[in-house]
């Protein structure tokens, strides 16, 4: 932007990044697709390509970092629901291709920076700028490796906790394993008065202790479950979901309308894209057919296989720097995001622009 006075030229430059997690989970799922359909085989959590995905990407899943939410490797259908759809696509949508060219239109994208800086600023400029969008293009996707790991981590929580749930059901304190994941730890951890971790080496100290014994007073670890999972969801339940919140409790969910009847968002991923909406709210058991836009809640890592099939991306939260966002520049697909009540305002089958460079959802049948 001080060089050039326009620093959206290096958004061109961020297509297909190499050593991305994410990216490469997808491309290994489309590799998977086509080893099923050379084998005439089905997809099944039996098959020996499945399990070796799910070995190395079960940890993931929708809202990932919710540890009580269920993984991949435990609810492996979205998964195979992805591998239906993509066995159902042609040749043009081969993934591997598309990353080739977005990668190819990158370095070409690189190059012509190189050489306008080298016109306008000389070369000792040129030079610097050729090294650091060299840097930008071998290390900018590896920012989604720590979310990868930490995520990897809370599979492992999950684990734990799931394992500790048995145990209060074989105590007759639970009815379901579960439920543990709508309980404090204090809830279960020691007596009523155990709220505050101690030292695991102490062994009268809840930390590192399953169940402990038989306190005093018990608490109802039913009943608190059951409250908890009750409010779970209520909460789940709201579609109004306020763009802006001040500090003052003022909740703002929209902007001013510029073009009748458009939906007006974020422009979050530059391009223009025609197509049949298609309202997803949870990406287990879905499909979306090639070209269709996309219009979610939210995304997260989970919902990425969608992305190769999509024409474009509308959410009802986020902002240029959400996951879903980021994912969609590196596709090269357009988005608009923090269109509030999206998923109710749109319908499936209906055909809209989406207008990623002026944040515009034009409904055009």
């Amino acid at each position: 932007e001080e060089w050039l006075g326009d620093g959206s030229l290096i958004q061109p430059v961020l297509r297909a990044l190499p050593h991305n997690p994410t990216t490469e989970m997808d491309l290994a799922l489309w590799r998977l697709s086509q080893q099923l359909k050379a084998e005439g085989a089905e997809p099944s959590a039996d098959h020996p390509g499945v399990r070796a995905f799910l070995d190395r990407y079960g940890h993931r899943g929708v809202r990932e970092i919710d540890v009580g939410m269920p993984r991949w490797r435990d609810e492996p259908e979205q998964v195979l629901n992805t591998l239906r759809t993509y066995l159902t696509q042609g040749d043009e949508t081969d993934a591997e291709a598309h990353f080739r060219q977005g990668a190819a239109e990158a370095e070409r994208a690189a190059a012509a920076l190189v050489a306008r800086v080298r016109r306008e600023k000389g070369f000792l400029r040129a030079a610097l700028m050729r090294f650091m969008l060299s840097r930008v293009r071998a290390l900018a996707g590896t920012r989604e490796y720590p979310k990868f790991f930490a995520v990897r981590m809370f599979a492992l929580f999950r684990r734990v906790l799931g394992a500790i749930g048995q145990d209060l059901v074989a105590a007759g304190r639970l009815d379901r394993a579960e439920d543990i994941y709508f309980l404090w730890f204090r809830d279960w951890q020691g007596s009523e008065g155990d709220t505050e971790p101690r030292d695991p080496r102490d062994p009268g100290g809840p930390v590192g202790r399953r169940d402990s014994g038989a306190p005093a007073e018990r608490r109802d670890l039913r009943a608190l479950a059951a409250a908890n999972r009750a409010e779970y969801q209520r909460e789940l339940g709201r579609r109004s979901i306020p763009r802006v919140l001040t500090s003052e409790g003022e909740a703002f969910y929209g902007a001013p309308v510029t073009v009748a009847g458009a939906l007006v968002g974020t422009a979050a991923s530059p391009g223009v894209h025609e197509g049949r909406v298609r309202v997803i709210r949870d990406p287990k058991g879905t499909k979306l057919e090639q070209g269709e836009v996309l219009v979610a809640p939210g995304t997260d890592p989970a919902w990425t296989p969608l992305f190769l099939t999509a024409g474009a991306l509308v959410m009802e939260i986020g902002g240029i720097m959400s996951h879903g966002s980021v994912v969609a520049r590196e596709y090269g697909i357009p988005a608009v995001v923090g269109i509030p009540d999206a998923t109710r305002r749109l319908r499936d089958g209906q055909r809209v622009r989406v207008d990623g460079e002026s944040g515009l959802v034009i409904p055009i049948d």
